[in-house]
């Protein structure tokens, strides 16, 4: 059965700039040395887009959920619970949880992987 909505790549497109923001903040301050103005160029290019295109991540669970719930697979996601996750990721980077808008993006997507495709 081939899938019921393209909205997944609107949870895919804020997720990639993220993720890659967070590991490579993650290698470049614990792993490798690297000259820390390049480490905050690198990051403002990677994580401000990221983080600027939240709400297509919001709209695009909320979308693809809703559209994988009303067709006929084995697995009906919940569009208001993965809203409210991508919701309360989004917040937590107030308080420094810069990882969990990607963290929420890549669990929806793996699953979606796991139960429709």
């Amino acid at each position: 059965m081939s899938s019921p909505s393209r909205w997944w790549v609107a949870v895919a497109i804020p997720t990639v700039p993220i993720a890659l923001g967070a590991v490579v903040a993650q290698v470049g301050t614990h792993v490798v040395e690297v000259d820390p103005g390049a480490l905050a160029v690198f990051l403002l290019f990677t994580l401000w887009p990221g983080y600027g295109l939240s709400p297509l991540l919001l709209g695009g669970l909320y979308k693809d959920a809703s559209a994988v719930a009303d067709a006929d697979f084995d697995w009906s996601p919940s569009p208001v619970r993965w809203l409210g996750l991508g919701l309360l990721s989004v917040l937590g980077v107030v308080v420094g949880l810069f990882a969990a808008p990607a963290l929420v993006g890549i669990a929806y997507l793996t699953r979606r992987h796991q139960r429709v495709a």
